[in-house]
């Protein structure tokens, strides 16, 4: 029977520093964390999709695609990792998916990086509230 390694680290990289997260109380905490922030990441995005689609000027009809899209990719995504996730370090199947949730956050989050919050979501809030940018219908530039 094959040993299995119960070490921590990143492909050869081992510190001995790092071992003392080898163990299944440390799993728990970092598997829990993942689950808090991966539900955040689920919960924002329903929540900014109609501010998304004001702001970016996208219809509804492809939001609802897209979304559909991520339901599906998923269900995929299940359906292979049930088949190959037997195969293999569970703990580095697992890796590789936060990894992944990591990617598609901050993939979520670029818009906002790259446009910042923008004239016409502020428009939205209570506190900058501005009609001219609510009633205007060609772009309006920030």
């Amino acid at each position: 029977m094959a040993e299995l390694k119960t070490t921590c680290g990143l492909g050869n990289i081992r510190p001995q520093w790092m071992q003392l997260f080898a163990n299944t109380r440390w799993f728990l905490v970092v598997y829990t964390l993942l689950g808090v922030v991966q539900s955040m990441a689920w919960i924002y995005t329903p929540a900014t999709i109609t501010t998304l689609e004001k702001r970016f000027k996208i219809p509804s009809r492809t939001i609802g695609v897209l979304m559909s899209g991520n339901e599906v990719s998923q269900i995929c995504l299940s359906l292979i990792m049930a088949y190959y996730g037997g195969r293999g370090s569970r703990p580095l199947w697992m890796a590789w998916g936060v990894m992944f949730s990591a990617l598609s956050c901050f993939i979520f989050a670029v818009p906002h990086m790259i446009y910042g919050p923008g004239r016409e979501a502020l428009a939205l809030t209570e506190e900058y509230l501005d009609l001219t940018v609510l009633n205007s219908t060609g772009p309006v530039k920030s």
